[in-house]
């Protein structure tokens, strides 16, 4: 970076054009008919352009070398501080030491007193010493470990070698200013406070999700979830179920099974189709659509889940079946987890597949195969409309058909093939036809004497 002088000089001529200075690229282009000074590198006169021309000045007493940096033990540059009358050059002939050194500190390197003052200043529980001769390193940690000890302060020095690690556990703090109704009452230390962390633009808040649109950009959402769950049991079932379970649950609040809006007046759904939906408004309700059926009932559990059960049409082609609703969250999700189970376990085993189980027992008894078989593709088909709905089961060619949201499956049981013109639906039933046959099939058990 350059400052404003140096810039406004560029509009008229190259600030960086130096009259009496020279990049130089050896030394065999100085001209010595004069005085000159020259800035060399490596500092340490180990090799290059520094050491070439030291070793051809050294003899002279009418020139000076000036060490500008830290001069590392075992350098050149440390052993002619010491002012030794002779010195190596690099092919190992003694030249005599007749020129000045001098030593000037213009290193980046902090002393002692600064490093001292830089701790004091930060009190860091740890400090770690690198890049420095081992002796001289010692006696600074020991100087300030003493310091620190006489102060009472709890601080933990490390001089790790080359190429070694250490562990210095830490805790990270995060800062974050509370806003909006939740600084309505101070926290109080170890208090746990719920709300909605924003980083945004360098400053982290913490807030309501109510006044998000207060105090940010961005506007609270809430999904709904809906899950569809085939059941054959009357609503009467469904609900004793429902408050045997929640009815006086303690924890995160009191769990009653209430009645849900008057049958036939609102559904969370017409299609009743499985999914979740996003409500954009901050504290917008979902509005169901109107569902003109009159047999319609619903419960609800806990205030967080709606159970909403709907009896079997014939003439519409669908069974009896409930379809929960809940807002997605930590409480709503193991409601409806929770509710979910009671459902399934209410159901059952659905009637086709406890009347193909029983004759496919009673074939295996009898050694009827064909029975056997026949009956293994009707409990197979019982199962299979539990998860894609209605099955058409073919004993007489081995086949079974199901239709899922208009595409077409085929299964042939003998082969054990599924078709369809979608492929991942196709690798569901496959799944679940997987699942069926290994749960048909009896376990072979070897034993060894």
């Amino acid at each position: 970076m350059m400052n404003a002088d140096i810039q406004k000089a560029f509009q008229f001529s190259n600030p960086f054009q130096f009259n009496h200075v020279q990049v130089l690229k050896s030394g065999a282009v100085i001209d010595e008919s004069g005085p000159c000074v020259v800035m060399a590198t490596p500092s340490m006169l180990q090799s290059g352009l520094s050491r070439e021309l030291f070793e051809a000045w050294c003899e002279s007493p009418n020139n000076t070398v000036i060490i500008a940096d830290f001069a590392v033990q075992g350098t050149l540059a440390r052993d002619i501080l010491s002012s030794p009358q002779h010195v190596l050059s690099r092919t190992g002939v003694k030249l005599p030491l007749r020129c000045k050194v001098e030593s000037i500190s213009f290193s980046a390197h902090a002393d002692y007193d600064q490093t001292r003052l830089f701790l004091d200043e930060l009190q860091p529980p740890n400090v770690v010493l690198v890049h420095g001769e081992v002796n001289e390193m010692m006696r600074l940690r020991g100087a300030l470990e003493r310091t620190a000890w006489e102060k009472g302060w709890k601080r933990a020095l490390h001089t790790p070698k080359t190429d070694s690690s250490i562990y210095i556990p830490f805790q990270p703090k995060h800062v974050a200013h509370v806003r909006g109704r939740l600084a309505v009452q101070p926290a109080k230390p170890g208090q746990a406070l719920r709300g909605v962390l924003v980083q945004q633009a360098g400053l982290d808040q913490i807030l309501h999700p109510d006044d998000l649109s207060t105090f940010t950009e961005l506007t609270a959402g809430k999904v709904i979830h809906r899950q569809a769950v085939a059941i054959n049991k009357p609503f009467q079932d469904i609900r004793l179920a429902l408050e045997v379970m929640f009815e006086g649950i303690e924890g995160s609040g009191h769990l009653p099974v209430k009645t849900a809006q008057p049958a036939g007046t609102v559904s969370p759904s017409s299609s009743r189709s499985c999914g979740s939906s996003l409500d954009s408004g901050a504290s917008e309700m979902v509005k169901p659509q109107v569902v003109p059926e009159e047999s319609e009932q619903a419960v609800r559990v806990g205030d967080v889940v709606t159970v909403w059960y709907r009896p079997g049409n014939t003439a519409l082609g669908y069974e009896s079946h409930v379809v929960l609703e809940w807002a997605g969250g930590s409480k709503g999700d193991v409601v409806a987890d929770a509710v979910l189970a009671v459902l399934l376990q209410t159901a059952g085993q659905p009637p086709a597949a406890a009347q193909a189980e029983d004759a496919l027992r009673k074939a295996v008894a009898v050694g009827d195969g064909s029975a056997a078989t026949e009956a293994e593709m009707q409990l197979a088909g019982a199962l299979l409309a539990q998860q894609f709905g209605p099955a058409d089961v073919n004993t007489t060619t081995g086949q079974i058909h199901l239709e899922v949201d208009g595409v077409g499956v085929l299964v042939e049981w003998v082969a054990g093939k599924v078709v369809s013109g979608n492929s991942g639906l196709q690798s569901r039933v496959e799944r679940v036809l997987r699942r069926i046959e290994e749960a048909l099939r009896p376990c072979a058990l070897n034993f060894e004497d």
